[in-house]
């Protein structure tokens, strides 16, 4: 007879209390210790049985391996220019090996190519060289919306010393894509300022380029301190004024156009790329031959009112106005 059995046995016939079994410390443990074990064991049997999470990512990651789209246009401009592969932003189990970075262009979706191929500016079609491209903006030359594709392609084949002359020789050209880009824009917001670069067209096709480079320099102006004002980071932090517009900092905390840029951000970074030579320091002195905002507003001078720096001028302007328009950045 069980000891369970007895104590049943004993409150039948002498009516007595139930006994309570009380465990020890080490009977406790003991049991403790069992039941994490199976625990552990009931996990281990969890992980060694399919995942059917797993089993799902992989069907998935097969079928883009097996659905892989040609490579577009865009996606080939972007690897000639040696523009590093976009982040798909698909997290894909390490199922198999992933192919190469330039295979991976293959398996956007056309959805993601035709927004990849919105990133991009619309003038850079057939460009080979993203030094070239970058070496004309360094050099103050706005590539972004404006000129046309045939000047751009001028411009990247042109040494650095050529390219006023470029930009002169191309003026019709130039005031007709800067007049386009114009017309696109519908911001209510930046009529005003759409309304002052069309004169700076008007101006420009009768010859009176001084005209043009002022008032366009007034205008990018205008532009850059409506975007800043609503974008802290831009700003210097004062103590009795608070954030306020400073050129320096302005240029210093743009973003800068580099192997790091995201590739939905070139077309919005490269629209800043000019901005450090337009507003390289001046304060008296020798007058810079290349476009200058500080220059032009200081400095009346033949050697900065020149035909390609009132271009130039009219570019910048044209070009930021043309972004805000398409990125919505806040204004105003």
């Amino acid at each position: 007879m069980t000891d369970d059995e007895e104590d049943v046995r004993r409150q039948v016939l002498f009516r007595e209390t139930p006994r309570v079994k009380i465990r020890t410390p080490n009977e406790g443990i003991a049991a403790m210790l069992a039941r994490q074990q199976r625990q552990r064991e009931d996990f281990l049997r969890s992980l060694a049985s399919p995942s059917p999470l797993a089993e799902l990512n992989r069907k998935i990651r097969a079928d883009l391996l097996a659905q892989a789209a040609p490579m577009s246009d865009a996606l080939a401009r972007l690897a000639r220019l040696g523009v590093r592969p976009p982040r798909l932003g698909i997290v894909v189990p390490p199922v198999a090996k992933l192919p190469n970075p330039t295979k991976l262009f293959r398996l956007l979706s056309d959805q993601a190519r035709s927004h990849l191929a919105e990133s991009l500016p619309p003038n850079w079609d057939d460009l080979q060289d993203l030094e070239d491209i970058k070496r004309v903006m360094r050099a103050g030359i706005p590539l972004v919306w404006v000129p046309p594709v045939d000047v751009v392609q001028q411009l990247t084949a042109a040494v650095d010393a050529d390219l006023p002359s470029v930009l002169v020789s191309n003026k019709d050209a130039v005031l007709t894509s800067c007049r386009e880009r114009l017309y696109e824009i519908k911001r209510g917001e930046l009529a005003g300022c759409v309304a002052m670069l069309e004169e700076c067209i008007r101006v420009a096709e009768t010859g009176a380029q001084n005209a043009c480079q002022s008032l366009a320099a007034s205008v990018w102006d205008t532009l850059l301190r409506g975007m800043a004002r609503h974008a802290p980071s831009l700003l210097q932090n004062t103590r009795r004024y608070g954030p306020v517009f400073n050129y320096p900092t302005f240029t210093k905390n743009l973003p800068e156009f580099n192997d790091d840029t995201l590739v939905g951000k070139i077309r919005a970074t490269c629209v800043f790329s000019p901005v450090a030579s337009a507003l390289q320091e001046f304060h008296g002195g020798a007058v810079p031959e290349t476009y200058s905002r500080h220059a032009t507003a200081h400095a009346v001078s033949p050697k900065q009112y020149t035909p390609a720096n009132s271009l130039v001028a009219l570019m910048l302007a044209v070009s930021l106005a043309r972004e805000l328009e398409e990125s919505r950045w806040t204004w105003g």
